[in-house]
């Protein structure tokens, strides 16, 4: 079989890109240059001065370690590390109508880079290459068909010191690092005051194997349906649902104790969630919405992770002559019947609860530039007090545009 490479790392078997192609018609290879959509587009993101409070997410007090069974409860006093990082993001997209559909490709890096010696832990990145079509099926739908491939690099780190994570004598830092590619496509449809959505994505994610602890590679695969429905001028009702399946191939469940077995079967997960939302355009400057989802997780094993989830979001946006400001708050609780804290009977069930805030002000300087300034706002409490912090970001930079 032929096969091309992608970003040196991932083969794509030219079976797929023919069946990519074959969207496009009998004419797929003649450009219909008088309907030429966007063909180049570009964007630059730079935070010019930015700062985290709390690099490693640790908590700002002393706490007692549960994890080890045997030893009983070490005290453990944590340093939190807060410094100045540089976020950076930018994209590249290429489109061209062909025939009466369109295709295109679209590369995309992000990454956050810390500045002083010891926060370079905390470093972290992403590459993705999309491939991607789009048929317009009648005028109320529309298919997109897409594959894809990328690279995460992310430090495996102690929350507590900052320092790369070990076991025994052996590093696996790397445990976190991972490379993915994938296929997805989605239908789109609107019928009167209907808007839907359904789409299907299967993912294969590759992580380093750092030899003496399990890898997390997965496979995963999951099914997303959204439907909205336009219930007056200004405003708009949601409702959607989402399944996914996490596969993996070397982690193993835990037993109802909260003991990691190299017994028990491997590791899956199963995620269903259903959301709701409510839009409202107030005026001409001020649009609010609310949402809510109900996550529920299942340990396909004997339950051990399982948890229920509940999230709301409320977002208001202003829009006041080149000025916007957006504001997100995001609330989460969770409950595990089953977990415990620390994976250990002696601390107590798990309990978990996550709040963020961002607000952005960005400021449209001409109509390929604009500047922003961001602030992001963190609180996790938890049982298990090795994950507990809280945490601000604040960041000021710009973002090029070329269309």
């Amino acid at each position: 079989m032929i096969k091309l490479t992608l970003l040196g790392q991932r083969k794509i078997p030219l079976s797929a890109l023919i069946l990519f192609s074959s969207m496009c018609g009998n004419n797929a290879l003649a450009v219909d240059n008088t309907n030429l959509v966007s063909p180049l587009n570009s964007s630059l993101k730079l935070g010019l001065l930015s700062f985290d409070s709390n690099v490693y997410r640790s908590p700002d007090h002393t706490y007692n370690d549960y994890f080890s069974k045997k030893t009983g409860p070490v005290s453990v006093i944590p340093i939190v590390r807060r410094g100045f990082y540089f976020p950076i993001s930018s994209s590249l997209s290429y489109e061209r109508q062909m025939a009466e559909n369109l295709v295109g490709i679209k590369a995309s890096a992000a990454g956050d880079f810390y500045q002083n010696e010891t926060l370079r832990n905390a470093n972290q990145y992403s590459i993705d290459v999309d491939l991607f079509g789009e048929r317009q099926l009648n005028e109320a739908g529309e298919i997109n068909v897409g594959f894809y491939a990328g690279n995460h690099s992310e430090n495996y780190t102690d929350r507590d010191s900052g320092m790369g994570k070990t076991s025994g004598q052996f590093s696996i830092s790397d445990k976190y690092k991972y490379k993915k590619y994938g296929a997805k496509t989605q239908y789109k449809a609107k019928f009167g005051k209907f808007k839907g959505a359904a789409s299907l994505l299967i993912e294969k994610r590759d992580y380093v194997d750092t030899t003496v602890v399990a890898e997390y590679d997965q496979v995963i695969s999951e099914f997303d349906s959204d439907i909205k429905y336009r219930l007056k001028k200004r405003t708009t009702l949601g409702l959607g649902y989402q399944f996914s399946n996490n596969d993996y191939s070397d982690r193993h469940a835990r037993r109802l104790d909260g003991f990691l077995s190299s017994l028990s079967p491997l590791l899956k997960y199963k995620y269903h969630t259903v959301n709701t939302s409510f839009r409202q355009r107030i005026s001409k400057k001020w649009i609010g919405s609310l949402g809510y989802s109900k996550v529920f997780r299942k340990d396909v094993h004997v339950g051990y992770n399982d948890y229920s989830e509940d999230q709301v979001d409320l977002k208001v946006i202003l829009k006041k002559g080149d000025f916007r400001i957006r504001s997100l708050l995001t609330y989460r609780n969770r409950y595990y019947p089953n977990a415990f804290a620390f994976d250990n009977p002696v601390a107590g069930k798990n309990t978990y609860t996550y709040m963020k805030m961002a607000n952005t002000l960005k400021y449209e300087y001409s109509s390929h530039m604009n500047l922003f300034f961001k602030v992001l706002l963190w609180k996790v409490q938890t049982q298990d007090t090795r994950y507990e912090y809280d945490r601000y970001k604040v960041s000021i930079g710009g973002q090029y545009n070329i269309q």
